[in-house]
């Protein structure tokens, strides 16, 4: 039969990227404080407090400029963000979700980001034991919406696009991306995380939760091409 396949990307789809974040922040404060003697709290709230204004990518040099700390020190505290041992675990109807597909359906992930810092996440998340596979797509074209990156995850699944189901946060890398190599897509916009985003979109439909992907799923690729996993 007809193998049916869902892939997921990773970053606020499958669970909440800010908590990465702060966590890494974290470990930025502990260093940066040690070495200068600022109140760990003190760092870490200006540092939280960039990215919840969404200023994250200049925290670190809002951060040298604030306790005039060298800028040399900054490339020390990215390797410090990157590195850290994230403390994260799925919600529980995400890993519900997931452990409902087995069976039904292939499934994967596809995630953007620097490969070594994404399987810090798949680790610490236990996705590894919930998916068929994990793609990291940097190492494919670039990475999403590059069709490489989509291809790559199809073709370790064993699984025809048109039998496939993208869904992702990102109108561009994720909807765009999935749709040029023929998959159906789905949008996810949980609450207000998507809120720049609140248009029209270009997916073939779009869910305010995680929970809704499977019925989605069965509607757009049908239950006649279910398979034998």
């Amino acid at each position: 039969m007809t193998r049916r396949a869902i892939v997921f990307d990773l970053d606020e789809t499958l669970y909440r990227e800010r908590r990465f974040a702060l966590g890494g922040y974290r470990a930025v404060a502990r260093l940066v404080s040690d070495g200068s003697g600022l109140a760990e709290s003190h760092v870490f709230g200006l540092l939280a407090l960039a990215l919840r204004q969404g200023r994250r990518a200049r925290a670190f040099q809002e951060l040298a400029d604030r306790y005039g700390l060298p800028t040399s020190s900054i490339p020390t505290w990215v390797r410090a963000y990157r590195t850290h041992h994230p403390d994260l675990r799925l919600q529980a109807p995400v890993r519900r979700t997931l452990e409902a597909l087995r069976g039904r359906w292939l499934t994967g992930v596809l995630t953007n980001g620097l490969p070594a810092v994404q399987a810090s996440k798949v680790k610490a998340l236990g996705i590894d034991g919930l998916v068929d596979t994990v793609v990291y797509a940097d190492s494919f074209g670039g990475g999403k919406p590059s069709p490489q990156a989509f291809l790559e995850v199809l073709s370790r699944l064993g699984a025809d696009p048109a039998n496939s189901v993208f869904a992702g946060d990102d109108p561009v890398r994720d909807i765009e991306g999935a749709r040029a190599v023929g998959m159906r897509t789905v949008l996810v916009r949980r609450g207000s995380q998507n809120e720049r985003d609140s248009g029209p979109s270009a997916a073939d439909a779009v869910v305010r939760s995680l929970a809704e992907v499977p019925a989605v799923a069965d509607r757009l690729v049908g239950m006649e091409s279910r398979h034998v996993h």
